[in-house]
């Protein structure tokens, strides 16, 4: 059973403006449990690219663990500039928006130890949240999440 383990860290501002480090039981609170992560094509799509003598592209960046998120989203400007397959269309709905129209890509994520095919991932702008992605029920229905505030840390086994 592959795990992951990391530890929240990060940078913020207090109230006189300094910039500062977090504390691990300000960190999860401040940041949410995230970890970096790869993102990248599909598996059938990096055949068809290999295939045909083209780079496959993939960015490293900032994913969440959001059991919030029905879907893993990936962020709709990353998910363009990588040329991930649109699938189709979905509704997404949050807090702020009622439905709206998205596109849903195929692609993966590398995770340290674990790589997580997504074949619906949605379109958002996540971006302006320092996320690539976002990983939702729909992959965390298949392991165990830990979140510990007062260490700091996040584990996942799937």
């Amino acid at each position: 059973m592959p795990v992951i383990t990391t530890r929240i860290s990060g940078t913020g501002t207090d109230k006189n403006g300094n910039i500062r480090k977090l504390t691990p039981r300000e960190a999860p609170a401040i940041r949410g449990p995230i970890l970096e992560a790869t993102l990248t094509v599909s598996d059938a799509q990096q055949e068809a690219l290999v295939a045909q003598g083209e780079e496959i592209k993939s960015k490293v960046g900032t994913v969440m663990f959001d059991s919030g998120a029905s879907l893993s989203c990936f962020d709709i400007e990353t998910a363009d500039d990588l040329g991930l397959v649109i699938i189709g269309r979905g509704s997404m709905s949050s807090a702020s928006h009622t439905n709206h129209p998205v596109p849903l890509f195929a692609g993966k994520l590398i995770l340290p130890t674990i790589t997580v095919n997504v074949e619906n991932g949605m379109g958002a702008n996540l971006a302006t949240q320092g996320l690539i992605a976002l990983i939702g029920r729909d992959i965390l229905q298949h392991g165990t999440l830990f979140y510990n505030g007062l260490d700091g840390s996040v584990s996942f086994a799937i």
